[in-house]
């Protein structure tokens, strides 16, 4: 091969590098087998991608991404991608708590389950009130 193709092909595999390795820092994998799911809240104030979701003390997922949806009266829907072995269904509850410090974590917490979700369904969604509020 000439030194031009060998040149290419190094300067394309540093590029898939630096692409996976931002993804991963910003803690998001690419190659993962997680599900999504989604809540939907009136206020998310302190709430950003990547925070994590906590169930029993334990961090399952994070959120992945939120978004605005103004035909429910600017309502905010949170995309949170939860690991594969975390059973959610029709009773998980994802509950949006805060911190003195102002951090914000999704907790999940699991009941009876009558049907059991497999990804992409809305999760049942409640927020804690702060000390502000």
């Amino acid at each position: 091969m000439s030194k031009e193709i060998k040149v290419a092909l190094l300067g394309i595999v540093a590029v898939v590098a630096l692409v996976l390795g931002f993804n991963f820092l910003k803690g998001s994998n690419l190659l993962s087998s997680d599900r999504t799911f989604y809540a939907t809240y009136d206020n998310v104030d302190g709430l950003t991608v990547g925070n994590p979701v906590i169930l029993n003390g334990i961090k399952v997922g994070q959120v992945k991404e939120m978004h605005l949806i103004p035909e429910k009266n600017n309502r905010v829907r949170v995309a949170v991608e939860l690991q594969k072995g975390v059973t959610v269904g029709d009773s998980t509850v994802a509950s949006l708590s805060g911190s003195l410090l102002g951090s914000k974590t999704i907790t999940l917490f699991l009941g009876r389950n009558s049907k059991v979700y497999d990804g992409g369904e809305e999760l049942r969604s409640y927020t804690v009130a702060s000390i502000t509020d």
